[in-house]
């Protein structure tokens, strides 16, 4: 299992050079079971992926399954990191997610004040431009794609634990976008990549040909909006839903609302919080019968609380959520990895289909053609994951990084 020695420490990971070598495992990509094939890397990128096992080829445990990384569309933080009031500690936070699957995410901020987010937003774009990919990374580390602002324009009805002095609307809330988007990388692109609103509220509809411009991805949530509002929102091009079914008005016979509209419209794209708590199993069947594995892509949700064993806990293999004193959800406390491990289960589908939800279909979002697929020429970001959700191995560029007490890899094919 992957152990965790406390709060705020991670495994040290064992990194192996593999350029030029062959990779043989069980593998997955697109949703579809590739079977056995063997993997070369060369110069960070992958160069060949050929069927069956290669001579000489470093063999996975036959229980793990090579897949592309994770992709989380909404991380608020983990690992005792709140992004919110902690944006320095960004890398530190990269450099724990990796233990959870995910290798590229959005670094998510719920109504934050103007400054708060262009804090975070400078520390983005500052750690891109002195990482980005590389060939032989001395230590795994996910790479944060953009930020992620989960408000402030927000119904006050849905808006769950955000603070109600937040929230804001009309003019205000152009202001605010403007002055955040301003904040942008050397080659002129905002460090914002994803907005959620609920498209009711004065001055929602202004921001979409604003974010479109900026080539921001625009998503609905906290929304108490009614059906036709729901329909009008995704005709405007808001064709992502934020955590499907929570904090949102609920669908009732008479009543359809928001949330029917995204379930019925097949060009949207739902993100589900698959972690037990949030939506419950059978609602978790429904969605997948109603929409599709196709149209769901799963998100931690994650808060300062992921990774947190200080209740005792030794591994992250968790189903939990985190709750305020009278029960109320802050956030999501379970990986990526075991959420994807979860939906399998709860969906009934295969855990490839599952993985897809949790890489390509982000990846998809973020209209990203080298992320969340194993194809040759895609750069080398991969997992080595169990079907419980047991994140062994990363494979980053030209090293395979052990993270478990067990080896992913130990033996060599003849």
């Amino acid at each position: 299992m992957l152990r965790v020695a406390e709060r705020g420490h991670r495994v040290q990971a064992v990194g192996t050079n593999i350029e030029g070598h062959f990779l043989t495992s069980r593998a997955c990509s697109g949703g579809r079971d590739l079977g056995v094939v063997s993997v070369r890397i060369e110069e960070g990128k992958i160069s060949q992926i050929e069927p069956g096992k290669k001579a000489g080829a470093l063999v996975l445990d036959e229980s793990l399954w090579l897949a592309p990384g994770l992709v989380d569309l909404q991380v608020n933080g983990g690992y005792g990191i709140d992004l919110l009031t902690a944006p320095d500690r960004l890398e530190e936070l990269s450099k724990h997610l990796v233990f959870t699957g995910v290798l590229s995410y959005l670094a998510a901020l719920p109504s934050p004040s103007a400054s708060d987010a262009i804090e975070l937003a400078r520390e983005v774009i500052c750690t891109n431009s002195q990482d980005g990919l590389q060939k032989s990374p001395a230590a795994p580390k996910a790479e944060v794609l953009g930020m992620h602002l989960e408000g402030p324009v927000l119904n006050p009805t849905r808006r769950g634990v955000h603070p109600p002095e937040r929230l804001l609307s009309g003019r205000d809330a152009l202001r605010f976008f403007e002055e955040v988007i301003s904040v942008v990388d050397p080659n002129g692109r905002p460090a914002v990549r994803a907005l959620t609103l609920a498209p009711e509220i004065d001055g929602a509809k202004e921001l979409v040909p604003l974010a479109k411009r900026h080539q921001v991805i625009i998503a609905a949530g906290h929304t108490d909006a009614s059906y036709e509002e729901g329909t009008e929102a995704i005709a405007l091009g808001i064709r992502v839903f934020t955590h499907v079914f929570n904090a949102v008005r609920p669908i009732h016979h008479r009543d359809p609302g928001i949330l029917t509209a995204y379930l019925l419209d097949t060009s949207t794209i739902l993100t589900l919080i698959c972690d037990g708590v949030h939506v419950s199993e059978q609602i978790v069947r429904l969605l997948t019968k109603i929409a599709g594995p196709a149209r769901i892509a799963l998100v931690s949700d994650a808060v300062a609380g992921l990774g947190d064993t200080s209740a005792g806990e030794k591994s992250l293999l968790i189903s939990r959520a985190a709750t305020d004193s009278t029960g109320r959800l802050l956030g999501g406390t379970t990986p990526l990895s075991l959420c994807a491990a979860q939906f399998a289960r709860f969906a009934q589908i295969s855990f490839p289909a599952a993985l897809h939800c949790a890489s390509g279909i982000p990846a998809r979002i973020l209209k990203l053609r080298d992320r969340g697929v194993l194809k040759v020429g895609a750069p080398a970001q991969l997992i080595a994951v169990s079907e419980e959700g047991e994140v062994s191995a990363v494979i980053q560029g030209n090293n395979l990084f052990q993270l478990s007490s067990g080896d992913a890899a130990n033996r060599r094919s003849t």
